[in-house]
């Protein structure tokens, strides 16, 4: 009597045997399959390295971000409260401070140390409009932000600031 794994006239079975465990099925990946592996560990160590990298300072543009979104929170604090809202800039501190009415402790954003930015001191009214300290702006203010590269904040006489 021949003693084997063969079904009754049927041979033996094949390695696709839904019947043959997985591990006698399967004896390795396929070269498309190794290669697809490679290419999506490729593209994850483009896109993912460089957020663990220390890049040192914050950029220009990065800086320029943050004194556009202070001076557009400064408006919308302005119109949302009834105005009197001061935005101002020091270089000697490095920091955007946002002071509304007097009252309260103001809001500061710090720079950093090696980034340099035009002084100015604006105050917003209840619409939005943006004042210096003759009255109201005759044109766009424009804040200078350098560090190796000049990015520049634009501020209009409506209030609204922008890249320039």
């Amino acid at each position: 009597m021949n003693v084997s794994n063969n079904r009754a006239g049927a041979g033996p079975r094949s390695v696709t045997d839904p019947m043959r465990p997985f591990a006698q099925r399967h004896r390795g990946f396929t070269l498309v399959e190794l290669i697809a592996v490679i290419i999506i560990i490729g593209i994850l160590a483009v896109v993912l390295i460089p957020r663990f990298i220390d890049r040192g300072s914050v950029t220009p543009g990065a800086a320029q971000a943050q004194v556009i979104a202070a001076a557009r929170h400064a408006q919308q604090l302005a119109m949302n409260n009834g105005g009197n809202v001061l935005f101002a800039t020091d270089n000697s501190n490095k920091r955007v401070t946002i002071t509304h009415g007097g009252s309260g402790s103001p809001m500061t954003i710090d720079l950093p140390d090696d980034i340099t930015i035009t002084a100015a001191n604006i105050s917003y009214d209840s619409l939005g409009d943006a004042h210096d300290s003759s009255g109201a702006l005759s044109g766009p203010l424009t804040l200078s932000i350098a560090n190796g590269i000049t990015r520049q904040v634009c501020i209009e006489t409506t209030g609204y600031a922008h890249g320039c």
